[in-house]
């Protein structure tokens, strides 16, 4: 079974322009990385007031990590990598 969490994830535009967005990364079970992630950052939602706020919990917990920038390998396959600021 695949382990994820949320993670934030720098893009860079075709235009040069960057954002970060909070999304919900799939970890292979054999590399442990990532492996798979959410298209689109992740919409709060939930059940309850208190699914809310678990929600919101493990996105602030995100903030703590590493920030992942989104990056083609050699055979233009997208993949995650932590990213260096620059």
């Amino acid at each position: 079974m695949s382990h994820w969490n949320h993670r934030v994830i720098r893009r860079v535009d075709k235009n040069g322009n960057v954002t970060f967005g909070i999304h919900e990364v799939f970890y292979s079970p054999k590399t442990k990385k990532p492996d798979m992630w959410t298209e689109s950052p992740v919409e709060i939602l939930g059940d309850t007031i208190e699914d809310v706020r678990e929600y919101l919990d493990w996105m602030i917990k995100s903030l703590d990590t590493p920030i992942l920038t989104e990056r083609k390998n050699m055979f233009g396959k997208e993949k995650l990598i932590e990213w260096k600021t620059e």
